[in-house]
Formats: C-alpha cells, structure tokens, sequence
C-alpha cells in the first residue's frame, strides 16, 4: 500500500488501540538495525525523562546489502527554543531519521493525523518536537533499504494514493495548513511569541521557508509550479499569516518569476541540440549520495528533456564545449564525461583521479537510462572529488559512456 496509507493502518490498528506501552519504534520489515539497537534508544529515553523521540545513526543500504551512504540529517532538538522548533525540524530533515527513532507514547497521542499528504511523518515529527526533545544517541545504526531504481515517478508512487498524484498541488496545499497550523502552535509556547506582530512574522517565515525548500518537488509534476503559485488556496493560506499583507502578492508573483527564470536556465540557457537541460554550478566540496544527479534528472524530466547535464563551469557552458557536447549526446551512447585537461593516453584508476583533480567538465547522462540503474555506490564517500571518480568508474563500467576531454 502507498505509505500514507500505511502509517494510518499503524496508528489505527496499532498504536492508538494501545493505552499501556511507554515506548514504539516503527522500522520496516525491509529494513535491518544492530542489536544493540533498543537497548542503546530506551537506555537514552529512561534517562531523559522529557524526550518525545530518541534516535541514532542511520545508514542507506542497496539491495545487496552494501552501505551507499550516511544520512546526516541530525535535528538533535534540545536547546533550540520551541518556537523555533518547526523550523529547525523541517528545514533540517533532509531526510526522516527520527521517524524510526524510539517514541515516548504520552508525547506522540497529543499528536493528530491532521492531513494526508505527503511529509506526514515530517510534519509529525515536527509536532511533537513542541511536546518534548529529539535526542541524538550515538552507538547504534539502522540500515534502510534503498529502493532499486530511484526515481520521481517511484517517490510518488510510492508515497501518494492516486488522488494525490492526479492533484499534487492540492497535496502540497494540504503541507501548507500543517505547517501554519505548526506556526500559531509553536508561538503560543513562547509569551514573546504570542504577541500578534512576531507570530504573524514567525509564522510567515516558517511557510515561505518551507515553500522555498520544497517547492521544486512540483516541477515534477507538468504545470505543477504554475498551478500551485497561481493557487487561491496558497495565496489565502500566506496572506492568513501577514493579516493581508499586500507583500504576500509579490512575493508569489515574483516566486513565480523566478521558477519560471529557473526553469529557463536550466533547460534553456545551457540546452544544446538533442533535448539537453543544462544545470551548471560549482562542484561542492561535499555531496550526499547521488544529489547532484538527482536535481539535474528533476530538471530536465520537468522539461521533457532527454539528457541532463552536469557542468562545473558558469551558469552557462561554454559556446564550444556546448557544441561539442551537442555532437556526443547521440543514440551511440549513454553517458559523456568531459575533463578540462587532456585525458591521459591509457586511463587508469590512479591518472583518472589526478584528471579529476584537475576539474571536471561535465556529466551528460541519458535521462531513460538513469532512470533504469542505480545510481553510482559510493559507500561512505562524501568528498565531491572520490564520488566524482566512482561516479567515473560506475558510468564507464555500465553504461555506453564516451570518456574525453575539452581542453583546447
């Protein structure tokens, strides 16, 4: 069943039929933990009598059982202030590892299911972090399993009944209510807070900071970014938070400007014959599993593209490396690597890494053929330049990758 439905049948026939447990963990049966596990959370919990959820390290697992990454996603809410709180848990959960955390019963019944929407378990989590502390506890893991071929289309069906695929805008409406609802909640903790000028300021910074952090996942959707900003529901929701501000019609027109400036970018001021979107940006120093696939693949899907592209140079290519690009993005191949320097004349695993270090140009990879592999293992890699060179070794040892050089 879509999770939605799923974590309704867990609190329906499950934990809300229960009156006598201190403690639950949720964990899928996919997903594997270490022993030490509950010992390690209830051991934390009983000594933090005021934790609403105590949680631990947790790992990424391919369905081979190998270790592709570490989520980093520690929102270890102690002495962040509770009016604070919201946004502290929903800008800094990349991803949810609180939710197979150790839960405090009495803290999570003063928590509703108010929607069904997707980030249900986010918005939770959010919720009961005004109740009681997220604690952080080192000394154990849970393995969660990766999905074999990640993609948008598998996130919603996964994720979302029909309903919710055929009207994304309604469910991202539906977030919205839960986070100004989350607003007025948390700035009635804090007599500060109450006072109407600084809830209406706290609750309006937290709805446009969710807005700003998840707004793209409608650009998966076609039209999904213009319906949503153009949306009564979405402009009365923000203007409930400023009392009518007339700001709040600016600042939707000019975030619709800008996603739509966004959009063009990406797909248009770096597309090359062939159907390629273009997201050129600086490499990080740091890159959390495939995330810069990923938002490219987002892009150029949005825009019915057939490759993306992954560039370190400007905003924009070059004139000549987007000509050559345009003659290699071909039915030939399946990927293209471009290095800035001369590629050396026999590759090896130790000159590709020196080539790498030497910048590389750009990644174009097919968008049918991404969504059909897994994405390049990098277990534990978070430095941009060893997840560069797998990503290297991943792409010419699967794919019909043509490796070369724009150097002139």
């Amino acid at each position: 069943m879509p999770s939605l439905d799923h974590i309704e049948s867990l609190y329906s026939q499950i934990l809300n039929k229960s009156q006598d447990y201190k403690y639950s963990i949720f964990i899928g049966g996919h997903d594997v933990w270490q022993d030490n596990l509950l010992e390690c959370l209830w051991t934390c919990a009983e000594a933090n009598p005021n934790s609403a959820i105590v949680f631990t390290d947790c790992y990424k697992l391919d369905q081979a059982d190998g270790v592709r990454q570490k989520y980093n996603s520690i929102v270890h809410a102690v002495e962040v202030p509770l009016s604070m709180r919201p946004h502290y848990v929903l800008i800094g959960l990349a991803f949810n590892v609180v939710w197979g955390g150790l839960w405090r019963e009495e803290k999570r019944k003063l928590v509703a299911q108010r929607h069904r929407c997707t980030a249900v378990d986010h918005l939770i989590v959010a919720e009961v972090s005004l109740h009681g502390n997220l604690l952080y506890a080192p000394g154990s893991v849970v393995y969660l399993r990766d999905t074999s071929t990640p993609s948008s289309d598998n996130y919603i069906k996964k994720h979302l009944p029909k309903h919710y695929q055929d009207n994304p805008v309604l469910d991202f409406a539906l977030q919205l209510e839960w986070v100004a609802y989350l607003g007025d909640k948390a700035a009635s903790m804090d007599p500060f807070c109450q006072q109407e000028p600084v809830r209406n300021l706290l609750k309006h910074s937290l709805l446009t900071a969710y807005i700003c952090r998840y707004w793209y996942h409608l650009s998966g959707f076609e039209g999904g970014l213009e319906a949503f900003f153009k949306d009564a529901r979405v402009h009365q929701l923000i203007a409930s938070a400023t009392h009518g501000n007339a700001m709040i019609s600016s600042f939707l027109e000019e975030a619709m400007a800008l996603s739509q400036a966004h959009a063009r970018s990406d797909s248009s001021s770096g597309t090359v014959t062939g159907g390629v979107s273009v997201l050129s940006a600086q490499w990080p120093d740091m890159v959390q599993g495939d995330e810069l696939f990923a938002a490219a693949a987002m892009t150029a899907e949005a825009q019915g593209c057939e490759w993306f592209v992954l560039a370190d140079g400007p905003a924009a290519l070059e004139a000549d490396v987007e000509a050559y690009l345009a003659t290699l993005t071909t039915e030939a191949h399946d990927a293209v690597i471009l290095f800035r320097t001369p590629e050396p004349a026999v590759t090896s695993d130790a000159n590709v890494v020196a080539w790498l270090a030497s910048g590389v140009a750009v990644f174009a990879i097919r968008v049918a053929w991404w969504r059909q592999h897994a994405t390049p293992p990098v277990p534990g890699a978070q430095a941009c330049a060893v997840w560069a060179a797998a990503s290297v070794d991943h792409l010419t040892g699967s794919a019909r990758c043509y490796l070369g050089s724009v150097a002139r």
